[in-house]
């Protein structure tokens, strides 16, 4: 594929053809040029075929400058031209510019650097020309004036016109200097490049994608690409048309969203696996402390004072509940680290195994347990199991003077089920809705309802690694609602802590 038009070269040194065909060639890869010497050379290449760009030399032997330049303004009317001199530009400038050149490059080295930016910039302004009309012109100013990067491209994969804001987020200065390059350079990857160039020629429209674009400086951003194809007018080929968005900031955002995930993941992990190795190695001395305790009070608690005995049974009891506290640390450590792998469970048997742990205290409170339907879930069934005794077990302890009465029901959610737990008991002020699911946090004392304060924490754990979430609804003495979700993909599971060596 040629990014340029095929070109005129008009210059007496050979030399000197060779070198602009070089740099040309190095710039924009193959190249079609007519290279012509004199008069009857320049009379056969434009009687036999058509040109998009022409390279004059300036003041060539055989003609004055002034007669070529409008000469080739009458041959090539719509054809930009751009002069070449070996003249200083200060003597040549006034003439050039006042015979409507597009363009005047000094025979120097440096100078010759600068040509491929000419000729970017005369075909850019030419075709402006060519398309200027009295009607496009709002469409113009509205083309330049928007800030989103806007493009035209050739069937072939060329850019034809940009907009400023195209410009700019390349890293350039002018649309000029966009113009003629392949639309597949704007892909940091060639293999970007050819998807996108192969996914547009099937597409029947537009066509958006993300990928990963490059600046003229060769640094590489994300950018949002929609490209479509539109047909020419008149005859003339279609064009590929298009938007670019940059999402440098927020692919930067969702980078460090995501880092900060990472880290606050394996900082959980590193937490659980301490509190689950603290509650471990304590449960040992513990357990020994209550044991020495009983022994000193089977083996001197007769003969001991009522204050040494009142003493000592407090020492009992509360050692009794510092073990119960750690088992409970333990418990709710090894939701992660004793999980099992997910697997379909239909709930309903896991609620009848449930009622039937809970059938002494269903009964000894006349309960009532109303049931709907429930589903089949991926899930942990021991954990689910565990979620639903934690709920229910709570329905009964925390019940009002009137005999409790259970209801469970589920919803589809769509991409989850919603599942509520209600009961008539007696309920939760508003302000205590998030504190009762953290661990140890109770609102009542442990000579009033009994418990470790840890249950409804283990409810939001066993929630959390099934990628749902659980809440409450209350009413003091209206009774509460437990919420929670279970999603129908859960997430991934995070690190768990070590296996206990001594279960």
């Amino acid at each position: 594929m040629s990014l340029l038009p095929r070109i005129l070269l008009v210059d007496e040194s050979a030399d000197d053809r060779d070198l602009i065909g070089l740099v040309l060639a190095g710039a924009f890869g193959e190249v079609a040029i007519e290279a012509v010497a004199d008069a009857a050379a320049l009379a056969r290449a434009v009687s036999a075929g058509q040109f998009g760009l022409v390279l004059a030399e300036h003041d060539p032997s055989w003609i004055r400058s002034s007669d070529l330049l409008r000469l080739l303004h009458d041959l090539c009317p719509d054809c930009p031209v751009i002069v070449v001199t070996g003249k200083p530009l200060e003597q040549v400038a006034a003439e050039v510019l006042h015979l409507a050149a597009d363009g005047l490059v000094p025979k120097t080295s440096s100078g010759l650097a600068g040509l491929p930016q000419a000729v970017r910039s005369a075909l850019f302004r030419a075709r402006r020309r060519r398309a200027e009309s009295p009607a496009d012109r709002p469409f113009r100013r509205l083309f330049d004036a928007l800030p989103v990067a806007l493009f035209i491209a050739s069937e072939d994969g060329t850019l034809l016109d940009v907009n400023p804001a195209f410009a700019g987020l390349l890293g350039l200065s002018t649309p000029e200097q966009c113009a003629q390059r392949p639309f597949a350079s704007l892909f940091a990857e060639a293999a970007e490049a050819e998807a996108f160039a192969a996914r547009l020629a099937a597409a029947g429209g537009p066509l958006a994608a993300e990928a990963r674009l490059r600046r003229a400086d060769d640094r590489s951003f994300w950018g949002s690409l929609t490209a479509w194809r539109a047909a020419g007018e008149s005859g003339q080929p279609g064009r590929i048309q298009g938007v670019i968005e940059d999402l440098s900031a927020r692919r930067a955002a969702e980078e460090e969203l995501a880092r900060r995930g990472e880290a606050l993941a394996g900082s959980n992990a590193e937490l659980e696996e301490m509190a689950y190795a603290v509650s471990h190695d304590l449960r040992k001395p513990l357990t020994q402390i209550a044991r020495y305790l009983e022994l000193l009070d089977a083996d001197a608690g007769a003969g001991l004072g009522d204050d040494a005995r009142r003493l000592l049974a407090q020492a009992r009891a509360s050692a009794g509940r510092l073990e119960a506290m750690v088992e409970a640390v333990l418990r709710c450590a090894r939701i992660e680290g004793a999980a099992a792998p997910l697997a379909e469970v239909a709930l309903d048997p896991v609620l009848d195994r449930v009622l039937e742990r809970l059938a002494e205290e269903l009964a000894a409170s006349g309960a009532e347990v109303v049931r709907r339907p429930l589903p089949t879930v991926r899930a942990d069934g021991a954990q689910v199991e565990q979620l639903l005794w934690n709920l229910l077990d709570n329905a009964l302890k925390f019940r009002g003077p009137a005999a409790p009465r259970i209801e469970l029901a589920a919803e589809d959610g769509g991409d989850h089920w919603h599942l509520t737990v209600r009961d008539n008991g007696i309920g939760i002020e508003a302000r205590d809705s998030a504190r009762v699911f953290a661990v140890f946090q109770r609102l009542h004392t442990a000579a009033e309802i009994p418990g470790s304060g840890i249950g409804l924490a283990v409810c939001r754990r066993i929630v959390a690694r099934h990628g749902g979430r659980i809440w409450v609804e209350s009413q003091p003495g209206a009774g509460s609602t437990f919420h929670f979700t279970l999603a129908k993909r859960p997430a991934p599971r995070s690190p768990s802590p070590p296996e206990d060596p001594g279960e």
